[in-house]
């Protein structure tokens, strides 16, 4: 199902392979002044090309490989887009959990309910950051601070991040719902299971 054409609103695709598979983050953005252009996406592709490489390796397993950013509009006819090639891989000790082993942080907005909350899924988790199947203290820590750090910084861009809803009671929306993030939480420790990045299953 294609995705509905909202003014101002992107995705940000936060590309690697892990363990041989093709994994991603998804963020959505949403312009708080202009319609997106290929200078104004170009600008957040290279701000979280410059996050992943700068900050998030650390918190990545070796086997964890760095590809590009790639970002498109939600429009209704041909859609603009940016990329940002990165390099580089995860410096974490130990060896690399299973694809689909990952750790969820909470996108939260002014609003409640399913269509107005986000999550994101770490990626690339080494058995180092984790005992038992729970995390440890630094990586819990240390992923609040980074995607907290990139709505910090996208903010100063005038992008903001956001929760998009797509769709309504079982139904597709004519255009997406956003809602601009306002703090990130972890709800628990949990070490989490995101199994869409299990060898064999795509992104």
């Amino acid at each position: 199902m294609a995705s509905p054409a909202t003014d101002r609103l992107v995705k940000a695709e936060i590309r690697f392979t892990w363990n041989g598979q093709l994994v991603e983050n998804i963020l959505h953005f949403v312009h708080t002044i202009d319609p997106p252009d290929p200078t104004n996406m170009q600008v957040l592709a290279d701000l979280l090309r410059d996050q992943v490489e700068g900050f998030w390796f650390p918190f990545m397993a070796t086997t964890c490989l760095f590809r590009e950013v790639y970002v498109e509009e939600y429009a209704g006819g041909i859609s603009q887009s940016a990329t940002s090639l990165g390099t580089g891989a995860g410096t974490a000790s130990g060896e690399s959990m299973p694809g689909n082993a990952t750790f969820c942080l909470s996108l939260r907005t002014e609003f409640v309910g399913r269509s107005r909350r986000g999550r994101f899924y770490t990626i690339g988790m080494a058995e180092s950051h984790q005992a038992a199947g729970v995390v440890t203290g630094p990586y819990r820590a240390g992923w609040l601070g980074l995607i907290n750090n990139i709505r910090t910084l996208a903010a100063l861009e005038q992008w903001g991040l956001c929760v998009a809803s797509f769709v309504e009671n079982h139904l597709p929306r004519p255009t997406a719902q956003v809602t601009l993030v306002n703090n990130i939480i972890a709800v628990d420790d949990f070490v989490d299971s995101q199994r869409r990045r299990l060898q064999g299953r795509g992104a």
